[in-house]
């Protein structure tokens, strides 16, 4: 019914379009919401890590925010916004009973090879808890998306 993603630019949720617009209208056929918590393709972090990894960081997360902005039209339920800080996990919460968490350290190629711990909300404490802690801390800080800055960004990298 629910899902909470934090990342760099939700790039494996984007190119599946078709599975995403789907999961989008069963969430809302059960009242649920989806938050994408992306980090901002215009920020210092971003241009920072596209420097050290050799790829176009920036590029790719516009794409995902277009892919979104075209969604979010469609989608009353679908809520984004853009955070400025290095991202060290990626969340993906569900239904709001459980987390899996990625780590975006030590690795460059493909984050398909990093290992995944999954944390379920159970009991009085849990590590669920303290995830879930970090991202809503974090979704109250970061920004709206600026379209008008999406859409700028993207003519850019189409005229390089």
């Amino acid at each position: 019914t629910s899902l909470d993603f934090m990342g760099n630019g939700a790039s494996k949720w984007t190119q599946q379009k078709d599975l995403l617009e789907e999961m989008l209208k069963k969430s809302y056929s059960a009242n649920g919401q989806v938050r994408f918590l992306i980090l901002n393709p215009a920020c210092d972090v971003c241009i920072k890590g596209s420097e050290v990894y050799g790829i176009d960081q920036s590029k790719k997360i516009v794409e995902s925010l277009l892919v979104f902005r075209d969604l979010d039209m469609r989608h009353t339920n679908l809520h984004l916004r853009l955070y400025d800080h290095k991202p060290e996990f990626r969340l993906t919460f569900i239904d709001q009973e459980t987390v899996s968490v990625g780590h975006y350290n030590q690795y460059q190629e493909d984050s398909k090879d990093t290992p995944l711990h999954i944390y379920r909300h159970r009991g009085e404490w849990s590590f669920y808890k303290a995830y879930k802690t970090y991202y809503d801390n974090t979704w109250e800080r970061a920004k709206e998306v600026d379209w008008d800055q999406i859409e700028q960004l993207h003519r850019a990298h189409l005229s390089k």
